[in-house]
């Protein structure tokens, strides 16, 4: 590494995708800026006289630059790269800065009223308390706000049409002090069913959210082993600007946060902050929220409808378990309580998962209750995408009030079905992973029954085996009991203390084990 000093008006850009010096210096009278896309690494001493206007990290469509250093105090001015039109979760690179200089200024360009009293800027801040964003942001309203709270996420839309003064800009400025040191972001988590928090990047670089990025120093990780995060949803919710978020495990692609960007995260509870190390920031130029890939089989579920395309996502790994597995599984961040896709977990659980992993072995068939909230009703087309099953494994959907099986191991396959209004829940489909060549109402081993529902008697007919038990589980997954069987061709379990609904069975002996769907 070299010495670089920087006293020329001109400026030096960095025409390399990575510049690493031992020391850095900026006079008074000095400008140094990083090109969009690239990055500088700053070994030793980093100096700058020049206070904000001495050092830019500069931003377009192509990327956001970065720099990683270890010197605390140093000021510049970090651009970060914001589309017109679309909201967007941000998070401030820097310390120190008003939120009033940020969302007035000219060059960051935030949408506005065009008329009444007071005028509101397309910028607000996140309220757990009622689970929902605070009112906009006023020109009273920011003044009195104060400046960003490092680590702490915004929403922020820019105007669709550019100004006249800045016609060209596709960025934001963010003008005050680099961090360097670890940040704890607040949290609050005020009642069961909330936790939901915006945070987001406090680094002028980015920064590994799970264990593909880096394998110890991530974001989600080291919160999930801190138990900051509620076990369920032990993941990243990111805006994409569509009807649901994208959510980001440790079972995703390798994933980073990109500078000035914010995502949510759902609290523990007793939980008031989360933490930002300062190891957490990843050596290279910007990079989007995913990049790489890993080595998962598994599947996304797709459902058309006629107010959106929905997905929920299903991995599979032979670490995983078909049980709650921390910071790989997550739960669902709605958007919306009458329009949804989820899974739950094959055994017990209550909570509507965007993504669930699993074993990836199949001794025995895996029955996955899937849940589709629509209200509205209509025609769904359900498909798979970024289909890549274990050897032998077949995936199909079955809906109950048809009676109906349907393959999905192509990507031209697909199962179109009208929906009643006020469909909601996980008491009509089923995913079923089994290995191929094997009927879904065939069993594992040589156990052969048939359920039939006479009066308030559920009646397992053939032949069970030795040692067999049965145990009932609702459509949602919660285990409702587990009963003794007798050797025998018939054994009647007794259903007044189940609701009117569908049922999963499972019947398991010495001979094997077979699933079987029944409905009271």
């Amino acid at each position: 590494m070299y010495n670089l000093t920087v006293s020329n008006t001109a400026g030096i850009t960095s025409q390399v995708s990575a510049l690493t010096t031992n020391n850095l210096t900026v006079s008074s009278i000095g400008k140094f800026y990083v090109d969009p896309g690239k990055s500088i690494t700053v070994g030793a001493i980093l100096a700058n006289a020049a206070g904000v206007s001495g050092l830019t990290l500069k931003a377009n469509v192509a990327g956001n630059s970065s720099i990683m250093h270890n010197t605390a105090g140093i000021s510049a001015t970090v651009q970060s790269y914001m589309a017109r039109g679309d909201w967007r979760l941000i998070s401030a690179p820097v310390s120190g800065q008003s939120v009033s200089s940020f969302a007035s200024a000219a060059k960051s360009d935030m949408a506005v009223t065009t008329s009444g009293s007071p005028i509101y800027y397309g910028f607000r801040t996140y309220n757990e308390g009622v689970n929902d964003w605070y009112s906009f942001f006023t020109a009273d309203s920011l003044a009195s706000y104060g400046n960003f709270l490092v680590g702490t996420g915004y929403a922020g839309r820019r105007a669709t049409l550019a100004n006249a003064v800045y016609p060209s800009q596709d960025y934001v400025v963010y003008a005050g002090t680099l961090e360097t040191a670890d940040v704890y972001a607040p949290v609050t988590r005020n009642a069961t069913n909330r936790g939901w928090n915006c945070v987001g990047n406090p680094y002028a670089s980015p920064i590994a959210f799970n264990s593909s990025a880096d394998a110890v120093n991530n974001f989600i990780t080291i919160n999930s082993d801190l138990s900051n995060l509620d076990p369920s949803y032990s993941a990243m919710y990111v805006w994409n600007d569509g009807i649901q978020y994208t959510t980001y495990t440790n079972a995703s692609d390798m994933s980073f946060v990109p500078v000035g960007s914010a995502f949510f995260v759902r609290a523990a509870m007793g939980v008031s902050s989360v933490l930002f190390t300062s190891a957490m920031r990843y050596l290279t130029s910007d990079v989007s929220f995913r990049s790489a890939n890993i080595n998962w089989t598994g599947f996304d579920l797709i459902a058309t409808t006629t107010a959106g395309k929905l997905s929920t996502s299903i991995k599979m790994n032979s670490k995983m378990t078909d049980r709650l597995d921390v910071s790989y599984d997550a739960g669902l961040l709605r958007v919306s309580n009458s329009l949804a896709l989820y899974t739950h977990l094959i055994n017990n659980s209550a909570v509507d998962f965007a993504v669930q992993c699993l074993t990836d072995t199949f001794a025995v068939e895996k029955i996955i209750p899937v849940g589709l909230d629509l209200t509205i009703g209509g025609t769904v087309t359900f498909a798979t995408q970024k289909l890549t099953l274990p050897e032998g494994v077949s995936v199909s959907l079955e809906d109950l009030v048809t009676g109906t099986f349907t393959t999905l191991d192509s990507p031209d396959s697909n199962y179109k079905v009208d929906l009643p209004m006020n469909t909601v829940g996980t008491n009509r489909f089923f995913l079923h992973l089994n290995q191929k060549n094997t009927d879904t109402n065939t069993p594992i081993g040589s156990v052969k029954i048939a359920v039939n529902i006479v009066a308030n008697k559920i009646n397992i007919i053939g032949s069970v085996g030795a040692n067999a038990t049965a145990s009932i589980f609702s459509a949602n997954g919660v285990l409702e009991g587990k009963y003794a069987l007798k050797n025998s061709s018939l054994n009647s379990l007794s259903s007044t203390s189940l609701k009117t609904g569908f049922y999963i069975m499972v019947v398991e002996s010495e001979k094997g084990k077979v699933a079987k769907k029944f409905r009271l």
